[in-house]
């Protein structure tokens, strides 16, 4: 059930309620409040809570996956996870004429989830895993995204963008571990000769990330190590040329450009953790591409 309430002509309300029956786990009432305010003309805010509630999935549960490198269970055993989560958004626009255009788009969360659901391993085996609730009760991922937009209409189109994410541990919710990815693109269309040319950046920063044992016996968490995968650049280009009206368009680029295969990383015996020798496999390399698409309309 959700409504829509405009107390104000610039402020809105939309609250919402759900009721979930569940015949295995007992699901709590799950509620939620959007707000939007148009403050100004250039700016608008919203923000959002709402608590949320997921049961293990059949996987999470039965899952019974055993080859010559995984041995990976479901547990029968396993707790609802419970989570409120928070959201605000800044959307900033700085329109000068109908040529330029200037945004800048934020976010900031916060997600609190109880009885977290994660995949622990073996010690004594490392392709030996099986999904069990956090013993710290409590995860906490944070962080926040923006993006800023220039538009030169319809030549070009510059975006940059920065994306921090944090996370606890699984065995103490006031440690954490962070990220911080940028990304850039860039398009140009030449309205001369039609041509388009877009370049897209990204860099992906070292991922840390708490991954713990388990004594499959006991239920006992046996031991937590820092894991990471090391940080990489990555780079796309596309040129594109309209043929005959726009009706035939062709395409070539590279993705890839830095040829990244594999990366360094740690914990790679682990299951689903790709190579063992401290490595991790990422792309199969630079690709070369060429692309032809045509579009046709019948009016009656």
């Amino acid at each position: 059930m959700s409504g829509n309430i405009s107390a104000l002509k610039k402020l809105n309300f939309q609250p919402g309620l759900r009721y979930i029956k569940h015949f295995e786990y007992k699901a709590p009432m799950c509620y939620s409040l959007n707000v939007k305010w148009d403050a100004f003309e250039i700016l608008k805010i919203r923000g959002s809570y709402a608590k949320g509630f997921r049961a293990p999935s059949i996987k999470e549960l039965y899952l019974d996956f055993k080859d010559t490198n995984h041995n990976v269970q479901g547990n029968p055993d396993l707790e609802a996870e419970t989570g409120n989560n928070y959201n605000l958004w800044l959307d900033l626009a700085l329109n000068k004429s109908k040529e330029h255009s200037f945004n800048i788009s934020s976010n900031f969360y916060y997600n609190k989830i109880d009885k977290k659901i994660e995949l622990l391993f073996d010690p004594a085996d490392e392709t030996s895993a099986i999904y069990f609730n956090v013993p710290v009760g409590v995860m906490i991922s944070k962080g926040f995204s923006s993006d800023i937009t220039y538009r030169l209409h319809p030549r070009l189109t510059l975006n940059t963008g920065v994306y921090h994410n944090s996370i606890s541990s699984i065995v103490n919710s006031e440690e954490f571990t962070s990220s911080t990815d940028y990304a850039s693109n860039v398009k140009y269309k030449n309205v001369k000769y039609s041509f388009e040319l877009a370049v897209f950046y990204k860099y992906t920063d070292r991922f840390n990330r708490y991954v713990g044992s388990i004594d499959m016996n006991t239920g006992e968490i046996m031991d937590v190590e820092l894991r990471y995968m090391d940080s990489y650049h990555n780079m796309d280009a596309t040129f594109t040329v309209p043929l005959f009206n726009s009706s035939v368009r062709l395409t070539s680029g590279v993705k890839n450009i830095f040829n990244n295969k594999s990366i360094s990383s740690s914990g790679g015996g682990a299951a689903h953790s790709g190579a063992s020798n401290g490595t991790s496999l990422l792309n199969w390399g630079r690709t070369w591409f060429i692309r032809a698409s045509y579009t046709f309309n019948k009016f009656l």
